[in-house]
């Protein structure tokens, strides 16, 4: 009952928060079409090449909506269940840094944990959670400024953190940072639908974790707290 309770409660707020994202990028899409297919102009290469960038842009764009609209649903409706197992930290987030500076181009990402510290969680929702939180600073944060994935062993617990370089989150947006479609004033000219950081809380919460956020004039700090593990057993 409370997974049918979430899921109808996901699709009104869908319904409400996430059409423009849909609607936005379908619109783009149609107006570029309809310039390139207009014989009346006489079009150079380089406004077909504009218009092609326009229609290649924008569908990324709503590929990549669709998709966080299918794993929030998933993740709400409770078909997604996680297989947990003592996880090694540091090479995890050497995977994810390698995985990252593919996608965060022009960025120094450096890894700080200690060897030998062992983590419970399920693997794959861990390292989505964590590459989620490494584009996110990459998005919002300072053009070219260090990212450090790290981690800290704290009296049974394993706390993983995302640290970036300024400018940080506004203090009204810090309470609202993992609600689904919440877009703060932070995100200024940036598109998306707001579902990257309530996807993070979703797969963290779902293997028995805690995420939070703390931030500065200096930077924000995304923390994921789990339970500490001996290792695999012999």
């Amino acid at each position: 009952m409370e997974a049918l309770r979430r899921a109808d409660e996901f699709k009104s707020i869908l319904l409400s928060g996430v059409s423009h994202d849909l609607r936005s990028p379908l619109t783009a899409i149609k107006a570029a079409v309809q310039s390139l297919r207009d014989d009346t102009v006489a079009w150079t290469r380089e406004d077909r090449s504009n218009f092609l960038a326009v229609i290649e842009g924008e569908t990324d764009r709503l590929t990549a909506t669709v998709q966080n609209l299918l794993e929030m649903s998933r993740l709400e409706g409770g078909a997604v269940k996680p297989r947990l197992e003592p996880i090694e930290v540091e090479p995890l987030l050497e995977e994810i840094a390698l995985a990252s500076s593919r996608t965060t181009p022009g960025r120094t990402l450096r890894v700080d944990a200690p060897a030998g510290l062992w983590l419970q969680a399920d693997y794959g929702l861990l390292a989505q959670a964590l590459h989620n939180l490494v584009e996110n600073a990459a998005k919002y944060s300072k053009p070219g400024g260090g990212i450090v994935l790290g981690a800290e062993n704290r009296a049974g617990r394993v706390t993983l953190f995302v640290t970036d370089e300024g400018p940080g989150i506004p203090e009204r947006d810090l309470p609202h940072i993992f609600e689904k479609f919440y877009r703060g004033e932070h995100q200024g000219k940036i598109k998306g639908a707001g579902l990257g950081l309530a996807i993070v809380r979703a797969m963290v919460e779902l293997i028995g974790g805690r995420v939070s956020v703390e931030s500065s004039e200096k930077g924000a700090r995304f923390s994921i707290d789990l339970p500490a593990s001996a290792g695999p057993r012999p």
